[in-house]
């Protein structure tokens, strides 16, 4: 038979005796043959062998065998084969059927893996997550942390993206943002970093990261952005200092900035709360810098900034 010679070296010899068998039967034997001549179309026939969840198996078995051979849209007919059969048998409850499913998409994961084909072995684990490949998700856990680390954050966050939700994903993903938004600042680019910093809190419940966000919004002159970020951090005796020094330090520069455009009373009113904030961390240093540009503003005098 043409078929069982051209699909041979695609099976293991337990699967070909298998093949063998399921041959015998006119339907099967035509359905399966007619699959791989017009895969495009094999949707009708993958219904005709729902009942035959082994002639299942073994399409799926050879589709993600020879997948590895084509290339371009071929590949990606083979793969949707592959995909489309699994589909009709993945709650069988044939507990060696099972067991040979879960082989089959693990050795297709790890290939895509072993490909550099991050983002289709990612859609697989999210897809078939129940057959047990707890271990194959910390891989792409583990890869999205390097791609990440070596700065390829839109990839990594691609693959997280793609995988079955879960908080350590989140966490991940919250990290992968924090670490884009700091590569962003640092090369200047201060709105695509809050952008990032903003989509980490926001994902991670990440509290920890809006100091560093409020300095952005300083940086870009976001005064009021910054100062209700700071307002808004939950204070506790680890971090009272430090963020009451941002929300003086950023009082001062909210202050001198009212200077320069002449808004003198306002000018005052943020130095004075940057030198009560100050004083209640008993910051001398900012506290009798604060005071100094208090003086100056006051009365509405003009000075330079």
């Amino acid at each position: 038979m043409d078929f069982l010679r051209d699909v041979a070296s695609f099976l293991d010899p337990a699967d070909l005796k298998l093949l063998r068998v399921l041959l015998k039967d006119d339907v099967v034997s035509s359905s399966i043959t007619q699959i791989f001549k017009n895969p495009e179309s094999a949707g009708k026939y993958l219904v005709i062998l729902k009942d035959r969840p082994n002639s299942l198996y073994i399409v799926a078995k050879i589709a993600e065998s020879i997948e590895q051979y084509l290339e371009a849209e071929d590949a990606e007919i083979s793969y949707e084969l592959f995909i489309k059969s699994l589909e009709h048998i993945r709650d069988a409850r044939d507990k060696t059927l099972r067991m040979k499913l879960h082989l089959l998409v693990r050795n297709a994961i790890k290939r895509k893996i072993n490909e550099d084909d991050f983002e289709t072995a990612a859609m697989l684990t999210s897809e078939f997550y129940d057959f047990g490949l707890r271990d194959i998700h910390k891989k792409l856990l583990l890869i999205s942390s390097d791609l990440s680390e070596s700065g390829n954050y839109e990839r990594a966050l691609k693959i997280l993206n793609l995988l079955k939700p879960s908080d350590s994903v989140n966490d991940l993903k919250s990290h992968v943002l924090e670490e884009w938004g700091r590569s962003l600042f640092e090369a200047g680019e201060l709105i695509k970093a809050a952008s990032r910093y903003l989509e980490a809190v926001r994902v991670g419940n990440r509290n920890d990261l809006m100091v560093d966000l409020g300095e952005i919004y300083q940086k870009l002159g976001e005064f009021e952005n910054a100062y209700e970020i700071y307002n808004n951090i939950e204070i506790s005796s680890k971090n009272e200092n430090l963020i009451k020094k941002k929300k003086s330090e950023l009082l001062i520069r909210w202050g001198e900035q009212l200077a320069l455009n002449k808004e003198f009373k306002e000018a005052a009113d943020k130095f004075n709360e940057a030198y009560k904030t100050a004083i209640s961390i008993n910051d001398d240093e900012i506290s009798i810098r604060a005071l100094k540009n208090a003086k100056k503003v006051s009365g509405y005098e003009k000075t330079d900034y």
